[in-house]
């Protein structure tokens, strides 16, 4: 010390005074005493969240509800001293160095259940796990049995963000995070929040924050498009026109008839779009009560539905006077109607009117089922083929029927 004061008083070129000598006293003292501090800070570090809700809220589960929050820890090492055990208090006033450490409102890291996801940059001591004898609602305590150097970045996931995480604090703005390492898992685990317990090496602090979350509401109405065509109708029955079928072939004149030398077709056309969950049928319902084609509205049908009304696809014969129809597979759009037994049998030559099955036909209230979904469809068209021939007895007359084509969608 006389060396101290000697030097003192070289500079001073003489005596110096009393409080000269205690201020370099005092400074060289401190300086000369070890002092409590961090080998090196944390650099880069961050926690990125999966969700800011504020827990306690409208929304309860998933994301918005901040609930079951993942937390990916992410920084880098200050100095290169083995690694047994992590830290990390989440306060609601401070980030600084054992400051107080108020647990924001609502905050749990429910270390109990929290598990840890991918980890990258552990070094040779391998995966660290979630210390959960006697869990802190504002802390995660991170160990493992091997302490080793970290490799930079350390990145870990905490929670799984779905059925298990952290509870954001139930306000919304700033809290702050303390990431701590330690030599040993056993030191990790004494951690206190404001006073060194030993084997402490790095710290550093994060800010995080919840926020409100966008609540975004639209409405979708149950939907269902349908048209009937006399042209094959473009997207969202774009094109269509009057499905008016005069059926027949010019035989010496310029008008259509039918005869007892041909089976003569028309076509129309269906298109169905709807989000019924359930799907669509599509049913067919005859103006003629007796189920084929009639001069006087139904009463009788000189022109009788193909195969005596029967439930079906027949072939129609020329000469033999019927009605009927068949139906192709849907095409184009997506989704499928699929025709009914009754009117598809892959034979384009076959065809049906069913006028027999109790309770369900083309002349009963509501109709024959002709094609179905079994669930939504979108543009989706389905060919109908109309097909009739007379006998060579069939009365004259112009002949007709109305057929309503009702589309039913469950949703």
């Amino acid at each position: 010390m006389k060396k101290y004061i000697g030097h003192i008083q070289r500079i001073f070129d003489g005596t110096p005074s009393l409080p000269a000598v205690v201020m370099v006293l005092s400074l060289l003292i401190s300086t000369a005493m070890p002092a409590t501090v961090w080998a090196a800070q944390l650099n880069g570090r961050s926690i990125t969240m999966s969700d800011s809700g504020p827990s306690g809220g409208t929304i309860t589960t998933g994301v918005g509800s901040g609930t079951n929050v993942a937390y990916k820890l992410k920084f880098s090492v200050g100095n290169n001293g083995a690694v047994g055990g992590i830290v990390v208090d989440f306060c609601a006033n401070s980030p600084l160095y054992f400051d107080t450490c108020t647990t924001p409102t609502g905050f749990n890291a429910n270390s109990a259940t929290t598990t840890l996801g991918t980890q990258s940059g552990v070094g040779a001591g391998g995966n660290f796990g979630v210390y959960t004898t006697g869990p802190v609602a504002n802390r995660i305590v991170l160990t493992r049995a091997s302490a080793s150097s970290l490799t930079s970045p350390l990145i870990i996931e905490m929670g799984n963000g779905t059925s298990n995480g952290f509870t954001n604090p139930s306000t919304v703005g700033t809290f702050y995070a303390r990431i701590y390492t330690y030599t040993s898992a056993a030191q990790a685990q004494a951690h206190n929040q404001t006073a060194a317990t030993g084997g402490e090496q790095d710290f550093g602090g994060v800010a995080l924050s919840t926020a409100m979350v966008i609540t975004i509401t639209a409405r979708v109405q149950e939907s269902l498009i349908f048209c009937v065509s006399g042209a094959a109708p473009a997207a969202n029955c774009g094109g269509v026109t009057t499905p008016a079928i005069t059926l027949g072939h010019t035989a010496g004149g310029t008008a259509k008839i039918i005869d007892s030398s041909n089976v003569d077709t028309g076509l129309a056309y269906t298109q169905v779009s709807t989000n019924a969950l359930s799907g669509v049928v599509i049913r067919m319902h005859n103006s003629n009560a007796c189920g084929g084609l009639s001069v006087d509205g139904g009463t009788t049908c000189d022109i009788p539905p193909v195969n005596a009304g029967g439930a079906t696809p027949f072939a129609m014969t020329a000469g033999t006077a019927a009605f009927g129809m068949n139906i192709s597979l849907g095409t184009s759009g997506t989704g499928t109607i699929t025709p009914d037994g009754n009117y598809y049998d892959g034979n384009v030559a076959h065809f049906a009117m069913d006028s027999t099955t109790s309770g369900s036909n083309v002349t009963t209230t509501f109709g024959d089922n002709i094609a179905s979904s079994t669930g939504p469809v979108s543009n989706v068209n389905n060919t109908l083929t109309f097909g009739a021939t007379a006998s060579n007895s069939t009365p004259a007359g112009l002949y007709s029927a109305n057929l309503a084509l009702i589309a039913t969608g469950t949703f």
